[in-house]
């Protein structure tokens, strides 16, 4: 697969993708919203790969919307129990439950009126 077949996969599967051409890096780069402490990732080829980095110069090789969003939940559950990152990003809440990596409780609380 090439990088544009990706992002063509990505933007179908509804996430926002910002292509731009690199001057520094001399690459077409795609920017995509990861979520959680990590904030958003570049999508670029590099020697017939597809690679992601996220913050911290973490380097995941990714081929499919699949791979890019276990990344994401990767981000997610590493980061789940420090404000403000308790809740998944938006873009992949219903894909993580659909999954079944998440699900929603709800938690009944009394409280007395005077």
């Amino acid at each position: 697969m090439e990088l544009i077949d990706l992002i063509t996969e990505l933007t179908k599967k509804g996430l926002s993708v910002t292509l731009e051409y690199n001057q520094r890096t001399e690459r077409l780069e795609g920017t995509i919203q990861i979520g959680s402490k990590t904030g958003t990732g570049t999508l670029f080829e590099s020697n017939g790969a597809i690679l992601l980095t996220t913050r911290y110069d973490i380097i995941d090789s990714v081929s499919s919307y699949e791979d890019i969003a276990q990344v994401a939940f990767r981000w997610y559950d590493n980061y789940k129990d420090r404000e403000p990152f308790g809740t998944p990003d938006a873009v992949w809440l219903d894909y993580f439950m659909e999954k079944g990596w998440i699900k929603i409780e709800t938690q009944t609380v009394y409280k007395t009126i005077k």
